[in-house]
């Protein structure tokens, strides 16, 4: 059959997406994920709306003040819920997905106990859990949502996390906003949990989850 060049430059434009899709992937596995420039638009909610959270009924802007908050969710789509404790917190995670919380339970456990129960990395219930404190102490930023930079500026977490605790899917952490400055040294693949971040101390001002 006689290719049109209509024909042809569709098949030109679809092999030259298969071979960008693997590249794509194969540098988030590798830890440099995109980065963005400062004011690009990322997926989601609108940049002035990103720090504002639902807590007990109503609203209140993290940029400014948690008020009464020691935890929050980023939820898949950027919204934000927040509650006064991380038991609260793991309540309401438990609710919105049945199997979401057995994942999270135990994964808490450690990565060689999630292999033998069976859990699929690529199954991200378990999210990441950032701590302002060393020992996983003080307020929790609960990360779900993957494949977009997330600046902890827009929830009062900019230069502010100690700990943390990474869940299946690996993250890429870096000094300024959008993906911008240094990368972070220790490790940041699934499964990895770091009780102080030494020289990283309050040094973190964006993540990305893939």
């Amino acid at each position: 059959m006689k290719l049109t060049l209509t024909s042809r430059a569709l098949i030109s434009i679809a092999t030259g997406a298969a071979l960008i899709l693997p590249l794509t992937a194969s540098a988030a596995e590798s830890g440099r994920a995109p980065a963005i420039e400062p004011g690009t638009e990322a997926p989601g909610l609108e940049i002035a709306e990103r720090s504002i959270a639902k807590f007990e009924g109503r609203e209140i802007d993290l940029s400014k003040s948690w008020e009464d908050a020691t935890a929050c969710w980023v939820h898949e789509d950027l919204a934000v819920t927040c509650y006064r404790t991380e038991a609260e917190l793991d309540a309401a995670v438990a609710r919105s997905t049945p199997d979401r919380m057995d994942d999270e339970i135990n994964s808490s456990l450690g990565e060689g106990f999630a292999r033998a129960n069976g859990f699929r990395a690529a199954y991200c219930s378990t999210s990441a859990r950032l701590y302002k404190g060393s020992f996983y102490s003080y307020s929790l930023l609960y990360i779900s949502s993957r494949h977009t930079w997330l600046n902890m500026s827009w929830f009062g977490f900019d230069n502010a996390v100690s700990s943390y605790k990474i869940g299946a899917c690996s993250m890429v952490f870096r000094s300024g906003s959008y993906g911008g400055g240094s990368t972070y040294w220790g490790g940041t693949s699934a499964w990895t949990w770091r009780s102080s971040m030494g020289s990283w101390d309050n040094v973190l001002s964006s993540v990305y989850m893939y």
